[in-house]
């Protein structure tokens, strides 16, 4: 699952680490300031949220990695299926037991142990949009020709 050569899923993380990085400075900036207003039990709780919340994504990410790799090579489609079914049932039940866990022990804040999650939907959105918006305007300018 570390395997860094053949999961392709350490390749997408360096890729997001500038949002990783963006996310988390955001949520400490914002815990400072609860900190300098006298809640500092709020601003530790919003950073060790985020903390925690990116350590579960990435696992996320590398389960994704790993459980794709597996269901390619399989040669039935009914196997890999059942991998893939299996991958995100082991992978959500696991980021379900470890946030119960974290927020039964008032260990972190809620908001801030969620927001590390959508990182990877936020980039792929942005990344992919961009991406393809001078292809999309180039053949726009061309057909109007």
């Amino acid at each position: 699952m570390f395997n860094k050569k053949k999961n392709k899923a350490f390749a997408e993380l360096r890729d997001m680490l500038p949002v990783y990085i963006a996310a988390n400075v955001i949520v400490v900036c914002i815990s400072a300031v609860f900190a300098f207003r006298g809640e500092l039990r709020t601003a530790v709780l919003m950073i060790t949220g985020v903390l925690a919340g990116t350590c579960v994504s990435v696992l996320n990410m590398l389960g994704m990695g790993y459980t794709a790799r597996l269901a390619v090579r399989q040669q039935a489609q009914k196997r890999a299926a059942f991998i893939c079914n299996a991958g995100y049932g082991i992978r959500y039940a696991s980021i379900a037991l470890i946030f119960a866990a974290l927020l039964i022990l008032k260990a972190v804040n809620l908001l801030t142990l969620f927001v590390p999650l959508f990182v990877p939907k936020i980039y792929y959105t942005f990344v992919y949009t961009y991406k393809n918006r001078p292809k999309k305007m180039l053949e726009k300018l061309k057909g109007a020709e």
